[in-house]
């Protein structure tokens, strides 16, 4: 939100946390800016149509219920406005990600899957969503992708020395390509550009 209000200095800006410590530090780095605390699962507290853009970043993998929260969203969106919508992929760890019972020792689960992998998450909410679940979770909630952004290709090639100085080297070009030719379903993080459907 902070990098939001540095870029467009003329917006009203809103945010909702759960967390309060999170809370009170945006309120005191934004003066100007109406930061709220609610439960995004239960009810965004705003009006119907309020917002011309809204932006969940990196969330939806830690809820319960990642549905409510997009019907909360779309709720509070005007029917022009843009929703912006940033999560993990669990597919951008592929092959490994579906040969996760495989992997013979917790040091190699935690190079070769992804964070949020379940033999990997130490959070209490950590859902690791595949491509194909992510875009039918985004447009079983009346929402319509208009774009969609990938980057971070082959991560688990930096978490080896050898490996992770080599990648360096065709890292710019591989991130370039892949999204070039329209490979985002293998990123670890998708960007999608979303409006009401």
């Amino acid at each position: 939100m902070i990098e939001v209000a540095n870029l467009c200095d003329s917006s009203y800006l809103y945010g909702v946390y759960l967390v309060n410590k999170r809370l009170n530090e945006l309120s005191e780095k934004l003066s100007d800016a109406v930061v709220k605390s609610a439960d995004i699962e239960e009810e965004i507290p705003f009006g119907n149509n309020y917002f011309d853009i809204v932006f969940c970043t990196e969330t939806l993998e830690h809820l319960k219920n990642a549905d409510r929260c997009l019907q909360e969203i779309k709720r509070v969106t005007t029917n022009n406005g843009w929703i912006v919508i940033t999560v993990p992929n669990g597919t951008g760890y592929w092959p490994f990600f579906y040969l996760d019972r495989i992997i013979p020792s917790q040091w190699l689960r935690r190079r070769l899957l992804p964070y949020e992998h379940p033999l990997n998450a130490d959070q209490p909410i950590d859902t690791c969503y595949r491509y194909k679940e992510i875009i039918k979770l985004i447009c079983r909630n009346g929402l319509l992708i208009e774009k969609i952004e990938g980057w971070r290709y082959f991560c688990y090639l930096q978490m080896f020395p050898l490996t992770r100085d080599i990648y360096k080297i065709f890292y710019p070009f591989v991130e370039f390509f892949l999204a070039k030719i329209k490979m985002e379903r293998f990123a670890y993080n998708l960007f999608f550009l979303c409006r009401k459907a």
